[in-house]
């Protein structure tokens, strides 16, 4: 099943352990930036009241 991961030389596969990474990473943070966002609506609309 992950024989063409395995036949793989160990930079490509450094190379796109990282890269998997870096985009986990970057999900991560639009999704905290989103929730952020979401938050300071959220403590805006409470200081108002």
């Amino acid at each position: 099943m992950f024989a063409w991961f395995l036949n793989m030389k160990a930079m490509s596969k450094l190379m796109t352990g990282f890269a998997l990474m870096g985009v986990f990473m970057m999900l991560v943070g639009v999704l905290a930036l989103s929730n952020m966002s979401r938050i300071n609506d959220v403590v805006e609309l409470l200081y108002v009241k």
